[in-house]
């Protein structure tokens, strides 16, 4: 059987104090799950940063509103 890629999108919209974001995709591990923030109209690849954790399988908990 051949491997294949799938890429899976949820934009979510952040208010400054909801620091929780939930997610419905599956992933295999949690390195799989890449995190952006938009900050002054560009995107800011969060994947290699501590801005931010999993509360759960499928929430991701930011460690605040900035």
């Amino acid at each position: 059987m051949a491997w294949t890629s799938k890429t899976t999108e949820e934009f979510k919209n952040g208010n400054g104090s909801n620091l929780d974001f939930t997610f419905s995709f599956e992933y295999l591990q949690q390195d799989d799950v890449k995190v952006q923030v938009l900050e002054s109209n560009v995107w800011v690849d969060k994947a290699v940063t501590t801005d931010w954790t999993f509360h759960n399988a499928t929430t991701i908990r930011f460690n605040s509103g900035k």
